[in-house]
Formats: structure tokens, C-alpha cells, sequence
């Protein structure tokens, strides 16, 4: 069943994202329609990343690592299925947490957060990201969870420019007014 939808989810994403899009751009004001192309744009551009990073860069240490269990009492007997639920998962939670800079993004138009907040309490993100990291990766081993935390530290510095580009739109625009 998870082959077969993600399999096919090549063919109906993009339709299933134009009439989504259609529906709820026409809800929009124009300065908010505004932020649409270059969301989609980003967001996509930042998953597809996170998930080239953990297929190319992160996956083969954590298979390796299930494999090195290996020994003449102990034999590895992977099923499809196991191998698959962790692909998935792995690949899955990279996506989605290379999409810190659009998190942060909107968290500042909200103006919950800002730059200034974020480059204050770096240390607590760090940890943060570390421990997010450890509940992503699915595979125990401190390598994985390494190779997610270090790309996220480095988008949570984009993210605090990104953060700081989107304040300071705001700043001007009500300077403005």
C-alpha cells in the first residue's frame, strides 16, 4: 500500500496542488497572493533537498549501521516492509525538517519570534535540534541523528536571516504608513 502511494504520488501531486491552490488563492488579498508562488517555489525546493540530503547523504550510514549487527549467531533478515517503513520515515523526516526556514518565516510575520530573539537563544536551539533530530531519525545511532542536526543548524542560520529579511519588510512597510 505505501509503494503504491508513494509510488503514484508523482502523477496526482501536481493536480492535487493546482486545484488546492486555486481554491485558496481566491480567498486571498493581494498582498498575501503575493507570497504564494515564492512559498511553493521554497517549500518544495527546501523538502525535495531535505529529501535528496537524507536519501544520498544520511540513509547508507543508517542502513549500514542496521546491517553491522551481523555475525555468525545473529543474522539480519530484512523484510520489504521493514526496509520500506524505514525509508520512508527516514526520508520523510528529513523533508519535513528542512522546512525550518519557512517555520520560521511565518512564526515572524505572526510576530512571534524575530532575528533578534533567535540569534539571542542559539543555544537553546541547538539543543532543541538536536533532540528533534533524535526523535526523526528512526535508527538509533548517534551518525544519523548527526547528519540531520547539522544541516538543521545551518537552516536555523538561514532561517534567522530569512527572519530578519521578513521583519524587516514589516518594519518598512509600517514606517511607511
Amino acid at each position: 500500500m505505501k509503494v503504491a502511494f508513494f509510488g503514484r504520488s508523482d502523477n496526482y501531486l501536481p493536480v492535487y496542488s493546482l486545484s488546492n491552490m486555486e481554491v485558496h488563492c481566491a480567498g486571498l488579498l493581494p498582498k498575501e497572493k503575493k507570497y504564494v508562488v515564492p512559498f511553493v517555489i521554497s517549500s518544495t525546493s527546501l523538502f525535495i533537498g531535505g529529501v535528496l540530503f537524507g536519501y544520498f547523504v544520511a540513509l547508507p550510514p543508517a542502513f549500514e549501521f542496521f546491517v553491522s549487527f551481523n555475525n555468525k549467531y545473529l543474522q539480519a533478515m530484512l523484510s520489504f516492509k521493514d526496509y520500506l517503513s524505514l525509508f520512508v520515515t527516514f526520508l520523510l523526516g528529513f523533508g519535513v525538517s528542512f522546512e525550518l526556514p519557512i517555520f520560521i518565516f511565518f512564526l515572524t510575520k505572526l510576530g512571534i519570534v524575530n532575528a533578534k530573539m533567535l540569534s539571542k537563544q542559539r543555544r537553546y536551539a541547538i539543543l532543541i535540534i538536536f533532540i528533534v533530530a533524535a526523535i526523526l531519525t528512526p535508527s538509533p545511532d548517534a551518525l544519523s541523528q548527526i547528519l540531520m542536526a547539522i544541516p538543521l543548524m545551518f537552516l536555523y542560520e538561514i532561517s534567522i536571516f530569512v527572519s530578519r529579511f521578513a521583519g524587516k519588510k514589516e518594519t518598512d512597510s509600517a514606517n511607511n504608513k
